[in-house]
């Protein structure tokens, strides 16, 4: 019975974990999504310019944007690069 009542404890647990690490997640999607819409608008780029720019569908800037996708390191690597490339 306790060993039962343990690993169910354990099962809600993990659930809360995940819920927590899926807030989080999702913010920081959503604050950098944010700081790339700032960028873009600073550069004076639309969603497709900015796609053709950095090699990928327009889509998925918009989804960055959104907060739908995770920019990852190499592509924040990139928008620098293009940034730098653009002052």
């Amino acid at each position: 019975m306790a060993r039962e009542r343990g690993r169910i404890l354990a099962q809600v647990k993990g659930r809360e974990s995940k819920r927590i690490r899926d807030a989080k997640a999702r913010a920081i999607r959503e604050a950098k999504g944010r700081e790339l819409r700032k960028i873009r608008a600073a550069l004076g780029m639309t969603q497709v310019e900015l796609a053709a720019e950095l090699g990928v569908a327009p889509n998925t800037v918009a989804r960055w944007e959104q907060g739908r996708l995770l920019l990852r390191p190499p592509i924040e690597r990139l928008i620098r690069t293009v940034v730098e490339a653009r002052r």
